[in-house]
């Protein structure tokens, strides 16, 4: 066999001219019909001159003829999966993994096949071991962060992108994956370049212009994402099953912001119809039911949302995490008597005030963010994105054998400063503070963590958000958490119901057990009598001047990703229509107000 020949078809192929390089090859094979190395090139030029039939031949009598080489096994996996036969590229795949355990690029391969069919727990584990790999490319560390961004897993996914301003430009798939993840992450600008230099192959740059639309709406940059949405291409350019579909799901989310939500409805349905597509279409489903309830068609939304979360990962607790996960623990755990230090150990010092941070709490989708907004629109005052930093304490107390909250009364005033020294360091991280600002620690769970708050910071200030418990917790089942946790919490409301109980019992336990001094806020009276809410958290906080946080929406508007599901709301004027909403799925309610009852006659609700 000649040399030559086999480098004029190589050649062929590295100048992207497949269709050449495959007729070369095909006359290559007549002359060698029996040689397993020209086979296989053949193959490799059909399937990138998207002959995939053929591809698909020429490898089925490869590992027929040669079963024991596991790269032929690979390449059928890798024709399979393009041609949209996924339970036979994952059968190639994990028979090549048996004949060679170490072959990183196929544990990749099956990876991100199992991705694309919405495994996130297997795809997550097989990526990483690929990434771990000493022969790992950044494309499979950018693929298995998108498996475990998935999953909810935040700092594996810090871990996995760590360095990536240092990494060669990939593959535009890659390119676009990493584009997206930036932006998860809140780095906005490298993600809109990173999309905006995809554009040597037509589906994707339609994947990554249609990105782009989404990323801008998210950040509430709707002009530009107006602009983005005009360069999409039309609906017969995108070929491929992803290409639609993230398109029409760009016009479907603008749709949504324009309150065209008819349209919204037809073109989420339409995304949804594309089958072939399961990576992202429990968030479609998710923002198809809130399209469906704002059109209050209720029935039709509680079915979507069915769908939605039985798509969900089933929530995997991590080997560091207590046995159920850290809020079953939480909420069962018991409560210190007090804060009052043990005999012959001493209280930490008294925290400056303006150094006490100001902490904003409450069930998930009660208001929380709509109250970080107000707050860090006055000047004294500055929040940082929803960080677990008072979870992080009680992690590195476990990790020093100490009992939370157990050995809270008697910690050693040296790890109350390396604790609450921890906090400040992260929060420096997230937020720029002048010295004569507050800091503003927004997170709906910390109502779990009172007892570590106030050891940390005795003169913290503590606002608890309340909302009536069906609207919000109507509010949870409709949204979809990145938090694997509150995702499983949040997949029925019958779950939701007994969470909201047990949460609001043991935030008063703890509350009466430190007699801790938290205003306490609803949410409907905040948006009905602003006035009167905000002039009572001045008094609460100190604050001479509260006028400045209403112009809460300008200032949201401006401060990039809100990393919360109310980020569009926020950056409007305040609307009531969201006070009683719950009553358009009443029957589904009824059966849920016993377990409630407590809590709605402390809010000082009606059924």
């Amino acid at each position: 066999m000649s040399q030559e020949r086999v480098d004029r078809i190589l050649g062929a192929l590295q100048r992207g001219q497949a269709a050449q390089a495959l007729a070369e090859a095909r006359v290559l094979a007549r002359d060698y019909p029996q040689h397993e190395a020209v086979l296989s090139l053949q193959a490799t030029c059909a399937q990138q001159a998207g002959e995939l039939a053929q591809a698909d031949i020429l490898l089925t009598t490869l590992v027929e003829r040669f079963p024991n080489t596991w790269q032929h096994w690979n390449n059928l996996g890798n024709v399979a999966r393009a041609r949209g036969e996924a339970a036979r590229a994952r059968e190639a795949y994990e028979h090549a993994l048996v004949l060679h355990p170490g072959a990183t690029r196929t544990r990749a391969n099956l990876g991100v096949l199992l991705l694309s069919g919405g495994d996130l727990i297997a795809a997550a584990d097989a990526l990483k071991i690929a990434a771990q790999s000493p022969d790992a490319e950044p494309s499979m560390r950018i693929w298995a962060a998108v498996a475990h961004q998935a999953l909810g897993d935040v700092a594996a996914v810090d871990v996995l992108l760590s360095g990536w301003h240092q990494w060669p430009r990939g593959s535009e798939e890659s390119l676009l994956e990493l584009g997206w993840l930036l932006g998860e992450r809140g780095e906005i600008e490298a993600a809109l370049s990173m999309l905006a230099s995809i554009s040597g192959d037509p589906e994707m740059a339609v994947r990554a212009t249609a990105r782009r639309v989404l990323l801008l709406e998210r950040v509430n940059r709707l002009d530009a994402a107006r602009q983005a949405l005009a360069e999409l291409p039309a609906e017969s350019i995108a070929r491929s099953a992803e290409a639609r579909q993230e398109r029409l799901h760009a016009h479907a989310s603008m749709a949504v912001r324009e309150r065209r939500l008819s349209d919204a409805r037809c073109d989420f349905e339409r995304a949804l119809a594309i089958g072939e597509v399961r990576r992202g279409r429990a968030g479609l489903l998710f923002a198809l039911a809130r399209v469906l309830d704002q059109l209050e068609d209720p029935d039709a939304a509680l079915r979507i949302l069915t769908e939605a979360h039985a798509l969900r990962p089933q929530h995997v607790v991590p080997p560091d995490t207590p046995p159920r996960g850290w809020l079953a623990w939480l909420v069962e755990r018991n409560a210190p008597a007090s804060m009052a230090p043990a005999s012959g150990s001493a209280a930490p010092p008294e925290t400056p005030v303006f150094e006490a941070p100001v902490f904003v709490l409450g069930f998930p989708r009660s208001g929380t963010t709509l109250l970080e907004q107000m707050l860090s629109a006055h000047p004294m005052l500055v929040s940082m994105d929803e960080r677990p930093l008072i979870l992080d304490a009680v992690r590195d107390m476990r990790a020093h054998g100490l009992a939370y909250p157990d050995a809270l009364p008697a910690l050693a005033p040296e790890i109350v400063d390396t604790l609450r020294a921890n906090y400040w360091q992260a929060a420096t991280r997230y937020a720029r503070r002048e010295q004569s600002q507050r800091l503003v620690d927004k997170n709906p769970l910390n109502m779990l963590l009172l007892p570590m708050i106030l050891r940390l910071f005795p003169r913290a200030r503590v606002i608890r958000c309340v909302r009536h418990p069906c609207d919000a917790i109507l509010s949870c089942h409709f949204q979809s958490f990145s938090d694997p946790e509150v995702a499983s919490m949040s997949a029925s409301l019958p779950r939701l119901a007994e969470s909201y109980a047990a949460f609001d019992r043991r935030f008063h336990t703890d509350a009466d057990a430190l007699d801790a001094d938290v205003l306490v806020l609803r949410y409907e009276d905040s948006v009905q009598e602003t006035d009167t809410a905000l002039a009572r958290i001045g008094v609460y906080l100190g604050l001479a001047q509260v006028e400045a946080m209403k112009n809460f929406a300008a200032h949201a508007a401006q401060r990039g990703l809100i990393s919360t599901p109310s980020y569009a709301q926020v950056v409007e004027p305040l609307r009531r229509d969201s006070i009683g909403r719950w009553r358009r799925y009443e029957a589904s309610f009824r059966p849920l107000l016993p377990l409630l009852r407590e809590a709605l006659n402390d809010g000082g609700y009606a059924c």
